[in-house]
């Protein structure tokens, strides 16, 4: 008679069964993590995770990739959704269009790209600003260039 472990099947269901796509990084570097350069980068948000504070309150850990690198920027908010929030913000950058009263699904962002204006804080990047890309005639070929930069932070470029 075989006797099955029901816990372990279980945890082989949840977290075994997982279709998850990953990309080999190289990995011969110093293994030193390097900010991003202070600029204006096309991100794609990958994902929230909620998370719990020492003084157990919650919030929200949102996940960003950086398009031409794939370097990970990370970001944190409240559950707040109003017009003066920073998930607002988000929710906006990404082009998804939310009114006062609506539901809104945080599964709305996956996928969804936005520009991010990044600084250095320490050896971490800090999002500063949150903007929609630009598409169309009159769009930056590269964001850091000076036109993308001065586009973004709606000030003229003298260069």
């Amino acid at each position: 008679m075989e006797v099955k472990d029901t816990k372990l099947e279980e945890y082989e269901e949840k977290y075994m069964a997982m279709d998850m796509k990953m990309v080999v990084k190289d990995s011969t570097g110093d293994g030193e993590f390097e900010p991003l350069a202070e600029g204006v980068y096309e991100c794609e948000y990958i994902g929230t995770v909620e998370r719990t504070n020492k003084d157990g309150n919650k919030y929200l850990g949102h996940k960003w990739e950086e398009v031409e690198t794939g370097q990970w920027i990370f970001e944190n908010s409240s559950y707040v959704v109003s017009e003066k929030s920073k998930l607002f913000d988000i929710f906006k950058a990404c082009g998804v269009k939310i009114a006062v009263g609506e539901e809104v699904n945080l599964a709305q962002l996956v996928g969804k790209k936005c520009n991010l204006y990044l600084t250095i804080d320490g050896k971490y990047n800090r999002i500063k600003t949150r903007m929609p890309v630009k598409k169309g005639k009159g769009a930056s070929s590269s964001p850091n260039s000076p036109d993308g930069i001065g586009a973004f932070l709606g000030v003229v470029s003298l260069i």
